[in-house]
Order: structure tokens, then sequence, then C-alpha cells
């Protein structure tokens, strides 16, 4: 990465902050600037998708995604939906990785390319999870989840076992 683009990359950056410091620029949309200017910072890292920083978009998104939240959060009426919602901004940060990089990747195996798809799907998962405990009725919601659970990991406790059997490990 040239030297000049980190330099100015730097100076914006300690600008934003000071001015947030100062009470002269909102606080909450400083995040989200700092997200999209690492995003800025992935694409100016390499000619090619091969060459380019992955890390630096993947923070770039978190950041971003992070920021956004913040920003809603402290602009709109969310109320108590906030708990799930930011869950649910994390795992579009990582769905993002995948669109932008890594499904791109084509000399890697699918697998070694849809990484960024677990957590994206974990994440959610969770989101939902959140949602469900925060807004369903609980004693609806409680013997489910209660039962459900242990259920869950003996499923899948069993496809690991019966695909390790099956590939003989």
């Amino acid at each position: 990465m040239d030297r000049k683009w980190l330099g100015l990359l730097l100076i914006i950056i300690g600008g934003i902050f000071s001015l947030s410091n100062l009470g002269y620029y909102p606080g909450e949309f400083t995040l989200m600037i700092v997200g999209i200017l690492l995003v800025v910072t992935y694409y100016r890292s390499g000619d090619s998708v091969y060459r380019r920083k992955q890390g630096l978009l993947i923070t770039g998104a978190i950041v971003t995604m992070v920021g956004l939240f913040a920003v809603i959060e402290q602009n709109l009426p969310v109320g108590n939906r906030d708990g799930y919602l930011f869950f649910v901004f994390l795992g579009i940060a990582f769905l993002a990785v995948f669109l932008i990089h890594t499904r791109h990747l084509k000399t890697l195996p699918l697998g070694k390319r849809r990484w960024p798809l677990y957590p994206a799907a974990a994440l959610g998962g969770f989101a939902l999870f959140v949602f469900v405990v925060e807004f369903m009725d609980q004693d609806l919601i409680e013997p489910v989840l209660n039962n459900a659970f242990p259920v869950g990991l003996i499923v899948v406790g069993v496809i690991l076992i019966v695909k390790a059997f099956r590939k003989g490990k």
C-alpha cells in the first residue's frame, strides 16, 4: 500500500476522532466512516482480489456495520429490538466479506471460499434466538427451548458420527 494513501487515511481518521471529541461532529458516525475508509483501503491495497488485503475488508465491514448500528440506535426508535439487530448487522458484515472477496477466489476450493458464511449464519441464528427470547411468550417458548437445545446437540452429534464412519475416520 502506498504511503501517501496511508498518511492521508491516518490524517482523516485522526481528524474525525478529534472533531468528535471536541463535539463538532456526532460521534455515532465516526465508526461508520472509519469502517468505510478501511473498505476503501482494501480496494486500494491490490489490483485484483488475489492481491488485496482481506484483513482490511473484514475489519472494515465489521466496523462499518457496528457504526451503522450505532447510527440507527441513536437516530431511530428501535426500542428493545437493538438486541437482535446488533447480531444481524455483524452477520451482514461477514456476508459482505463473502460477496466482495472470498467468492471470487476461484483457485481455492469452494469450502475455503465459503468460510465467511459460517460466522454469518451463526450470528444470524443467534439473532433469531435473541429475537425469539425477547418477543415470544415465555410460557410458550420456554418448554420448546429447554427441549430443542439438547435435541439439537444430539442430532448434530449423530450427524458428525455418521459422517466420520462414512469417511472411515
